[in-house]
């Protein structure tokens, strides 16, 4: 089944929405960006928050302890790691975050295919080099890089150069998913979790006939699968 996170919320109106239609995941911004929020502003806006919805704070290139702090502070689910941290930062992080905060590394994806490639073989030699029971990402959240930026580029990167990674680790698909796009991205990568921002957006504000587009077209496929195992 494919979880949904929709991610760059920032007023209570998102709030609502969400809570209107479930995501399994929020994502909140703490990096500088056109999304980012305090921690105080997080913080309220969790306490408006559906239970049932799990925040995850996105940080990019933060210290540890502020990372540790903020997501006390909000009561983050998980911690996204959107810059290029490693090995290092996860095992600080594993240590000092409760067990049951999860933490997401981001992947970037060049746009050619054989780059993307070459980027998937990397991060799984980096795991590969790991000794046992050194800590490891929860998830893996692959986003298309555009100019050494990853993240809002609003471009797909080539999923099928990704798929076997996608069946040997947990993977979060993001990188240009809107409602016209996610099925494909499901298709062929099979992610653990879908990821939208800006497919759920105009003019930098969430939408409820985008976000009920894509939960209903990510469902339908869920449904499908579903009733497909059990036959």
């Amino acid at each position: 089944m494919t979880r949904i996170k929709f991610c760059g919320l920032r007023r209570p109106e998102d709030i609502a929405l969400a809570n209107q239609f479930q995501p399994d995941y929020i994502g909140l911004i703490f990096a500088p960006g056109k999304r980012q929020i305090s921690p105080e502003q997080a913080a309220n806006l969790v306490a408006k928050l559906d239970s049932r919805i799990r925040p995850v704070g996105v940080f990019v290139h933060e210290t540890i302890d502020r990372i540790v702090a903020i997501s006390a502070q909000v009561g983050l689910a998980a911690v996204q790691l959107h810059g290029d941290e490693g090995p290092a930062e996860w095992a600080a992080l594993r240590q000092k975050l409760p067990f049951s905060t999860e933490i997401w590394q981001k992947l970037a994806i060049p746009l050619d295919p054989a780059e993307a490639s070459q980027r998937a073989e990397a991060f799984e030699h980096t795991l590969a080099a790991l000794d046992p029971g050194t800590a490891r990402p929860d998830v893996i959240l692959l986003d298309t890089e555009v100019g050494g930026q990853s993240g809002g580029t609003g471009q797909t990167f080539p999923w099928q150069q990704l798929a076997a990674f996608a069946r040997r680790h947990p993977v979060a698909c993001a990188g240009g998913l809107n409602p016209g796009t996610v099925a494909a991205a499901i298709a062929a990568l099979h992610p653990s979790i879908v990821d939208c921002s800006s497919g759920i957006e105009r003019n930098l504000e969430k939408q409820a006939d985008l976000m009920d587009a894509f939960c209903k077209t990510v469902r339908k496929l869920n449904s499908f699968e579903n009733q497909t195992v059990r036959k």
